[in-house]
């Protein structure tokens, strides 16, 4: 069988890990497979006397059998085995375009399978900025008229103060402190460009 598939151009390789094991490479395809002798029930055979026996050994058939594991291309052949007039060695010229055929269906399947899961991740990913934009727009409104309040708030002082408070150092250093209390809670104190970049679209 190896060699069948190194004349085809396949290669095998053994990896490890969850989904490691025995594996075939068909046009950058990897196919898992595995290669067993198991054990199959069969009828009870006749012994030379013409009785049925009842040797355990004669109830059991064993047989090679070739598996590729794969979920995706479902409806397509994945085993192969010993048969009552062919053997798994004499079915290699049927198998290889088989799995040819194999390979490239579980490719579509699992490309598409993937294009699909990277729209719903997408999807998601544009939810949750979404999500954010508006939080983000919340609080920029917020901090907003906290500002505008603020600059009022100022303006108000200033018109009440008389001449000769407004002139005074202890009004222009609470002034300027008020400004910049003001200006750290105003969104658009940076540019509208600046602003707007917050935003991430």
């Amino acid at each position: 069988m190896l060699h069948a598939f190194e004349d085809r151009g396949f290669k095998v390789e053994v990896r490890s890990g969850t989904s490691g094991g025995s594996v075939v490479i068909i046009n950058d395809e990897p196919l898992q497979f595995s290669l067993n002798e198991e054990k199959k029930k069969t009828d009870a055979r006749l012994a030379a006397n013409g009785k049925q026996s009842t040797d355990s050994e004669n109830a059991l058939e064993t047989r090679l059998v070739f598996r590729i594991h794969a979920y995706w291309a479902q409806g397509y052949r994945k085993t192969w085995a010993d048969g009552a007039r062919r053997l798994l060695e004499d079915q290699l010229n049927d198998m290889m375009p088989s799995l040819v055929e194999l390979s490239a269906a579980i490719r579509k399947d699992r490309l598409e399978c993937e294009r699909r899961n990277a729209e719903i991740h997408e999807e998601f990913r544009q939810r949750d900025l979404e999500r954010a934009r508006r939080q983000q727009m919340d609080s920029d409104m917020q901090s907003w008229r906290t500002a505008v309040d603020l600059r009022s708030f100022i303006a108000q002082v200033l018109s009440q103060a008389s001449e000769e408070q407004k002139n005074t150092p202890e009004m222009a250093r609470w002034v300027k402190w008020a400004n910049w209390v003001a200006s750290g809670n105003d969104p658009l104190n940076k540019g509208v460009a600046s602003f707007v970049d917050r935003y991430k679209f």
